[in-house]
């Protein structure tokens, strides 16, 4: 949205399941989380969001454009 600051807005995603020890990575920095999911910063450009398990093998990955 032209009309909202860059910064200001976001996605959010959650993991279904015990999350425990799972970690999600968005062009391979970690994501923190946030309340009960994760806010990934609608920066415009192609990205990759990754799910892996504690030893740091990738279990999924989606890549997605924010135009």
């Amino acid at each position: 949205d032209p009309d909202i600051p860059g910064d200001r807005q976001s996605i959010g995603v959650s993991i279904s399941g015990d999350p425990g020890d799972l970690a999600l990575t968005l062009d391979g920095r970690p994501l923190q989380k946030s309340g009960s999911g994760f806010q990934i910063p609608l920066l415009p450009g192609s990205h990759l969001l990754a799910l892996s398990d504690a030893s740091g093998r990738k279990l999924d990955q989606v890549r997605f454009t924010v135009r």
